[in-house]
This record gives structure tokens, sequence and C-alpha cells, in this order.
């Protein structure tokens, strides 16, 4: 049988090194192959329930009997209309729900943490989003 294994261009011991199957020396458990590791940087509760834009799509079209394209549609036209007005540097406030609005960032002296320089940060305007109390009170469950 080894005959028969040696004929060809590669032995069965290095034949698995090529393809990426090598043994593992005694004692040594195997990689994992389960789902990716856990983030402790989250809580547990929040792994698998995050929210993306077609699954908010989707709800909006459930609770309004509109068809997906036009829920969409109108998902898109509020978020564009948000993005516009604070860009803009007006504030949009949604009753219950809470405001969006732009913030002026001071210019800052920072530090590389790779060299320990210090560095100038420029003033910059950033997006800024303050709940409601409504809303933080549905998100406390209090």
């Amino acid at each position: 049988m080894d005959a028969v294994l040696r004929r060809g261009t590669a032995s069965l011991r290095t034949a698995g090194r090529a393809c990426g199957t090598t043994r593992r020396p005694p004692g040594v458990p195997p990689a994992p192959t389960g789902p990716a590791p856990h983030d402790p940087r989250r809580p547990d509760n929040e792994q698998e329930h995050d929210m993306n834009k077609g699954q908010l799509r989707d709800a909006v079209a459930e609770q309004t009997g509109l068809g997906n394209k036009e829920a969409e549609q109108a998902l898109d036209a509020v978020l564009d209309s948000i993005v516009k007005a604070v860009a803009a540097g007006e504030k949009v406030s949604i009753s219950g729900f809470g405001t969006f609005e732009s913030r002026e960032r001071s210019a800052r002296q920072g530090r590389n943490p790779q060299t320990g320089e210090t560095i100038e940060i420029a003033a910059t305007t950033a997006p800024a989003f303050k709940a409601a109390s409504a809303f933080k009170t549905a998100v406390s469950g209090s």
C-alpha cells in the first residue's frame, strides 16, 4: 500500500500538509470552528439584536402597510431631510424621540499614541443626538 501512495507526486504524509490538514501534537485541541467569538465590549443582549436599515425598512412597511419600496423611499426621505437640515446648522426636534443638531468642537491638543508627540487637533463640526425623556424611559424600561 505504501508503494501505491508513493507512486504519485507526494506521499500521504506530505499530501495532508499541502492541503492544510497538518497533524496536531498530542494534547493540542483543534481550532474552534463555531460562530465568531464573543465580543466582550458588547453586552450579551446586543449580540444578535442590532437593526440595520433593511430591517428598519421592513418594520416601517409592516407598521404602515406600505410596500418595501415605498417604505424605503419614505425612510430615505426622512433620513435625507435630517442630514440636510443638520448639515445646514439647523436643529431637528422630533417630539418624544429626540433632537438632532450639529455641535462645534474647538481646536485642542492631543497626543500621538505611538510616538507620544503632541499634535494639534483642528476644530470641527460634528453631528449630535440628544434623546428625549420619553425615549430614555422606553429604553430603560422604567
